[in-house]
């Protein structure tokens, strides 16, 4: 069985913009996460135009349960966080 990649949202960030009514209601954070859970699911890739990586989002209420099942197991910030640690050794 081969491994399946999370789509990858447009890298044209027009194509992306949540409404504004749900931006007025929930912020516009927050309403381009609920956005694009509601356009792609719970899984998608996107494009952060500020480090210049691809991100992987886990969103909804079956990602989150996961991330309390199973988060201490397979997911860390060992990586995320080592040049902090270093600073702070």
């Amino acid at each position: 069985m081969g491994t399946k990649t999370a789509p990858l949202l447009s890298l044209n960030a027009q194509n992306r913009q949540p409404p504004q009514s749900l931006r007025d209601q929930a912020g516009p954070a927050l309403a381009t996460f609920i956005h694009n859970y509601k356009q792609v699911g719970s899984i998608y890739r996107y494009l952060d135009y500020f480090s210049k990586k691809i991100k992987t989002v886990l969103s909804g209420v079956e990602a989150n349960r996961f991330v309390m099942q199973h988060g201490k197991n397979i997911l860390s910030a060992k990586i995320y966080r080592k040049k902090q640690i270093d600073e702070l050794a």
